[in-house]
């Protein structure tokens, strides 16, 4: 089940990076800059994920502890 979960992560980070690209391509008509936004933009998002998490924890273990 892991090796499911791990598969199905990848596999959306990587359509949603190539999704990403192509609207920072078309909207910019450059496709470096494209990839750039793409690339800071997942970037900020698993970070922002990481901490949105943690704080989940943190509320978990007030209101159910």
């Amino acid at each position: 089940m892991k090796k499911l979960i791990l598969a199905k992560t990848l596999s959306w980070y990587f359509f949603h990076f190539i999704m990403v690209s192509l609207l920072g391509t078309i909207i910019t008509s450059e496709w470096t800059i494209g990839v750039k936004i793409a690339s800071a933009e997942m970037l900020f998002e698993t970070f922002l994920f990481y901490f949105h998490e943690h704080m989940w924890v943190k509320i978990k273990e007030k209101l159910w502890n």
